[in-house]
């Protein structure tokens, strides 16, 4: 099965805030039987993290986006994102984006087109959004298991990685009008 030979890998800010959800929805998803990779536990002083992750990668089943109440992603969340889509680009095996919010909040555009899962009691709410992300895993795999149009979907993926880009260019330039 996916899961048990698979890791997800969990990202999240490092607000104090968030990092209490994500350790909540860590122990969520280990107590499905799904291991969880976090890189702000794996990397090493003097490691770089991009090396670090691109070797994750094969390893990884899907990515599980955490997102807070403010629905912002971090810089750090969108290096990694970036990351991610540049290794897919290299290789188009797709790993499969999981939104997690925490209350109704807009996704960030790199997000905008995945069915996202929420969470609004972020007491006790991680247990069935690590049910969900598992029952997720098992439909992922049960797609690549089975023949596909493999055309439509590297399509549709190099569509997500195109609006992922405008959104850091869109990112970008508003960084700079405020700075003017």
């Amino acid at each position: 099965m996916l899961v048990s030979m698979k890791q997800v890998f969990l990202s999240y800010k490092s607000t104090p805030k968030e990092r209490a959800m994500a350790d909540k929805l860590r122990r969520a998803l280990e107590d499905e039987g799904i291991q969880v990779w976090v890189d702000k536990e794996a990397i090493q002083a003097g490691e770089s993290w991009e090396r670090v992750l691109q070797d994750q990668l094969e390893k990884i089943a899907a990515v599980v986006f955490l997102i807070g109440p403010d629905g912002k992603v971090s810089e750090a969340q969108r290096d990694e994102a970036t990351a991610i889509f540049r290794a897919e680009w290299e290789n188009p095996e797709k790993i499969p984006l999981i939104p997690v919010t925490t209350g109704e909040t807009d996704l960030p555009p790199f997000l905008k087109q995945v069915a996202a899962i929420e969470v609004s009691d972020i007491d006790k709410g991680w247990s069935e959004a690590a049910k969900q992300i598992k029952q997720s895993l098992s439909g992922a795999q049960a797609a690549i298991d089975a023949p596909s149009s493999g055309e439509n979907e590297q399509k549709a993926r190099l569509l997500e990685i195109e609006q992922f880009a405008n959104s850091l260019k869109s990112d970008f330039y508003s960084k700079e009008k405020l700075a003017r």
